[in-house]
C-alpha cells in the first residue's frame, strides 16, 4: 500500500502534482490527480471503443455532495477560467493511499467520515466509485452529479447544438452518446432526478501549460441522491456499451479484482506492500487486448496505443520478470502476424487507422524479445513458430526493404533513413520536419543487427537448419562496428556514421543500448 497523509492531501499544489491511474485491460483507463482534473485525459471513464484504441471520454467528472445537518459539504473540486476554484473539497482530504493499485481517498468534515474508492472491472469499459460512511452523527445524503462528454481524449468539448437523450433508469440514467452508444450511470439504491443542463468553461491547467486549448464545456444529466447510514456503502456505475452489453455487478467487481492483483503478486513471487509488488500492478496496466482477444502492449497512457518497438522493448519486463509467460507467447504470436516486408508496425494508430510500418529497430527488438522468451520458457513448439519470421526479417534487411533500411554488403553494418521519415526511436517530427533523421548507420541498428545475427546463429543450430552463415555475418558485422563506431576524440561511440554529413559525434544515449544486448 502506498499513503500520502493530510498534508499532501489537502495541499491543492502537491494534491494537483500527484496523479493516479486506473486500467481495464483494453486500453480504457480512469486517471485524475488528487484534488481536480488538469488534463483532458482526465475523467472518471474514458472508453477504449475498439481496444486498445479509439479511447473515448465519457464520464468525465462527477459533482459530490453530503448533506448533513441542514448544510450540504462539496467534496469535489473544479477550476474554471476565470481562475476560480471551487468547490475546494480537497479540504477535507485526510488521506489519500492505493490499494492493491487502486485509489482510496477519505474525508473527514465534522465528525463524518467518508471514504471512496475507484476501481474498473477488468475487461469492461466501466468504472465503479464506491462509497463508504465510516463515521457520522445520523444518516447522511449523498448527493452524486455526473458530467458527460463523448469526445476522443486528445480533445475537448463544448456545448452541443443537441443535447444527449437522457432516458430514466431505476437507479440512475442512460444517455444516448450516439445512434450506438450510450452511457448508464447508475448508484444502487439511489434516486434519480432529472434536470438536465450545461456546466462552461472548466479550465484545465496543464493544458494550458502545454499551450494547448484548456477549456471545454459538459453535459448534467440529473443528479442521483442516496442515504448513507455508518457502515453502508453505495456504489456508483458509470458503464459505456454498444448495442445490449448485460451490466456487471460493481460489488461483486471489486472483489474478482482484488484477487485478480493478489493472484499477479503470487504469480510474480511479489510481497504485497514491497516496492516490487507496486511495480507488478503498475506492470498490469500496460497489458492490453486488440480487438478478440488478442495480447498486445500499449505504449503509455494516456497518449499511446500499441508501438512495436516499445512493445519489444517492454516485454520481458513486463511479462518475463512478472512470470506471466502465457501473456508474452500471445504477444510475440499476435505482433508476428503484423510483419510486412521484414518490418514490424512501429506504431498502431489511436484511432484504430492502419499500422503504419516506419521503424527501421522494431523488427530487432522483436528477436530481442523473442530470444529472451525462449530462453525464459523454453518453449520448443514456439520457437519453431517464431523461426521463419524471424529469418524473414533478417532476409528482408539483407535484400534491402523499405525507407531504405537494408545492410551495406561492404561493412555489414545497418543502415536506414528516406527523407520525411523518422525511423528510429529518436522519432520527433513537427509537420514535415523531422527533429533527428540520424539517416545513415545509427549505432543501435547495427548493435540490434548484431544482435540478431547471433540469435540466428544459435536457433538455426537448435532447430537442425544448416545455414551456417549468420555466424559469418555476425563476425563481419562486429569487426565494422568495432572499427568504425569509436570515437577516439570523445573516448564513446559515434551516434551515426556515414550519414548526410558524414560521421555524427553526438553523444546520444543510443549508444547504451549497444552495449546493453547479449
Amino acid at each position: 500500500m502506498i499513503a500520502l497523509d493530510r498534508a499532501i492531501a489537502e495541499d491543492l499544489g502537491q494534491a494537483c502534482r500527484r496523479e493516479w491511474l486506473v486500467t481495464n485491460g483494453l486500453g480504457g483507463y480512469a486517471s485524475g490527480t488528487l484534488a481536480m482534473p488538469t488534463r483532458r485525459y482526465h475523467a472518471l471513464l474514458v472508453a477504449a471503443v475498439d481496444p486498445p484504441a479509439t479511447r473515448s471520454v465519457t464520464l468525465a467528472r462527477l459533482e459530490e455532495a453530503l448533506q448533513f445537518a441542514g448544510r450540504s459539504v462539496r467534496l469535489d473540486c473544479s477550476e474554471y477560467q476565470d481562475g476560480t476554484i471551487t468547490p475546494a473539497g480537497y479540504q477535507f482530504q485526510q488521506q489519500f493511499r492505493l490499494e492493491y493499485g487502486l485509489p482510496v481517498w477519505r474525508y473527514a468534515v465534522d465528525g463524518v467520515v467518508l471514504e471512496r474508492r475507484i476501481w474498473m472491472p477488468y475487461g469492461h469499459n466501466q468504472t465503479c466509485i464506491a462509497y463508504r460512511l465510516l463515521a457520522a452523527p445520523g444518516p447522511m445524503e449523498l448527493e452524486l452529479t455526473p458530467l458527460v462528454a463523448w469526445r476522443d481524449h486528445h480533445a475537448l468539448q463544448q456545448k452541443l447544438t443537441t443535447p444527449f437523450a437522457v432516458d430514466a433508469l431505476a437507479e440512475g440514467c442512460r444517455l444516448a452518446l450516439s445512434a450506438s452508444a450510450w452511457l448508464a450511470l447508475t448508484c444502487n439504491g439511489a434516486q434519480f432526478e432529472h434536470d438536465a443542463d450545461w456546466h462552461y468553461r472548466f479550465f484545465l491547467r496543464e493544458e494550458a501549460a502545454r499551450g494547448l486549448d484548456a477549456v471545454e464545456d459538459l453535459y448534467r444529466p440529473g443528479h442521483l441522491r442516496v442515504t448513507l447510514r455508518v457502515g453502508e456503502e453505495a456504489i456508483f456505475e458509470a458503464r459505456f456499451g454498444q448495442g445490449s452489453e448485460a451490466a456487471v455487478d460493481g460489488d461483486t467487481t471489486l472483489t474478482s479484482e482484488q484477487g485478480r492483483r493478489r493472484a499477479l503478486l503470487q504469480q510474480a513471487k511479489a510481497e504485497p506492500e514491497t516496492r516490487a509488488a507496486q511495480l507488478v500492478l503498475a506492470a498490469d496496466q500496460f497489458l492490453v487486448r486488440r480487438g478478440d482477444q488478442q495480447a498486445t502492449i500499449v505504449a503509455g497512457y494516456p497518449w499511446f496505443a500499441d508501438w512495436g518497438r516499445d512493445c519489444m522493448i517492454a516485454l520481458p519486463g513486463l511479462t518475463l520478470a512478472t512470470g506471466r509467460r502465457a501473456e508474452a507467447r500471445a504477444i510475440l504470436l499476435e505482433w508476428a502476424k503484423w510483419l510486412k516486408d521484414g518490418l514490424l508496425p512501429n506504431r498502431f494508430p489511436d484511432q484504430g487507422e492502419a499500422p503504419e510500418y516506419n521503424s527501421a529497430d522494431a523488427s530487432l527488438w522483436f528477436i530481442h524479445a523473442a530470444e529472451r522468451y525462449i530462453a525464459a520458457a523454453s518453449d520448443l513448439a514456439t520457437q519453431r513458430r517464431l523461426y521463419p519470421q524471424m529469418l524473414e526479417i533478417v532476409d528482408k534487411y539483407l535484400q534491402g526493404t523499405q525507407f531504405g533500411i537494408g545492410v551495406d554488403p561492404d561493412d555489414q553494418l545497418l543502415r536506414a533513413g528516406a527523407p520525411g521519415c523518422q525511423l528510429t526511436w529518436m522519432d520527433a517530427k513537427v509537420g514535415d520536419w523531422v527533429v533527428t533523421p540520424r539517416r545513415g548507420k545509427p549505432v543501435e541498428l547495427s548493435a540490434l543487427w548484431y544482435n540478431a545475427l547471433r540469435t540466428l546463429e544459435r536457433w538455426s543450430m537448435k532447430l537442425g537448419d544448416q545455414s551456417q552463415r549468420y555466424g559469418g555475418l555476425a563476425e563481419a558485422c562486429a569487426d565494422s562496428f568495432n572499427r568504425r563506431f569509436w570515437y577516439a576524440d570523445g573516448g564513446y561511440l559515434f551516434d551515426v556514421i556515414d550519414g548526410e554529413d558524414g560521421d555524427d559525434p553526438s553523444l546520444r544515449p543510443n549508444q547504451i543500448f549497444a552495449m546493453a544486448l547479449p
